[in-house]
């Protein structure tokens, strides 16, 4: 049961429940259309900062609803992590999960940034943020 391939598991199974989960569908869409429309009633700045500021708790929502799951599924004690290997599943269903909203998040702040003002101001702050919202997140 050792020599499981714990990371290929886990990501098919990690991405497989993101897909399938209505309510990180719901976060997923809410944030950016939030973050749109906080741009449009005041500015592009008071957007990025929104929406770096819910990116974070983006993460938080998604990791607390797949973990409960995995709780009430009763999954732990499926056969398949018997001898502990629900601590290396787990171990790389946080790597996952962390990739993916990532992945996530770098993708809407691009779109962000390519569909913004271009401003000579706008410097590399949103980097900053961007990245300060990631560790934060994972």
């Amino acid at each position: 049961m050792s020599d499981r391939p714990w990371g290929r598991l886990a990501a098919r199974l990690t991405l497989l429940k993101l897909r399938r989960s209505p309510a990180i569908l719901a976060v997923s869409l809410t944030l950016p259309a939030l973050t749109a429309f906080v741009w449009i009633k005041a500015s592009y700045g008071a957007g990025l900062r929104t929406f770096l500021f819910l990116l974070p708790h983006a993460f938080l929502f998604a990791t607390q609803n797949m973990f409960k799951g995995e709780a009430a599924g009763g999954a732990l004690e499926n056969v398949l992590f018997a001898g502990g290997g629900f601590r290396r599943y787990f171990l790389w269903k946080n790597a996952v999960l962390a990739l993916a909203g990532s992945g996530y998040g770098v993708f809407v702040y691009a779109t962000l940034r390519a569909a913004g003002p271009s401003l000579p101001e706008r410097g590399t702050e949103g980097l900053y943020g961007l990245a300060a919202s990631l560790i934060a997140g994972v």
